[in-house]
């Protein structure tokens, strides 16, 4: 079994949940989320990742450095996971300890 990060593994239950979908306000087809976030933020697809056989995650960035996360279902179903500001787009590279 691969281990997903908590939040990729808490989004890929809410979406699985039909209940909680439809009553999330930040969910929606992913098409119309990702035009959304288009016009009001101009941010654009940066990177994809498979959580698991049901859910991908997207990270869609502006030039501006917004950010925001989303999770979509096989469904096309997709919510917001987490957004913020300042995103770098820095490579960083892994030091490892002395010794």
């Amino acid at each position: 079994m691969t281990r997903a990060p908590l939040i990729f593994m808490t989004a890929a239950a809410v979406l699985s949940s039909g209940a909680a979908f439809a009553q999330a306000p930040t969910c929606g087809p992913r098409d119309a989320l990702a035009r959304s976030l288009a016009e009001q933020y101009r941010e654009k697809p940066q990177a994809i990742g498979v959580v698991d056989a049901k859910t991908v995650v997207e990270v869609f960035v502006s030039e501006a450095g917004t950010w925001t996360i989303i999770a979509s279902d096989t469904d096309g179903n997709s919510c917001v996971v987490s957004a913020g500001e300042g995103w770098d787009n820095a490579a960083v590279v892994a030091r490892l300890p002395d010794g």
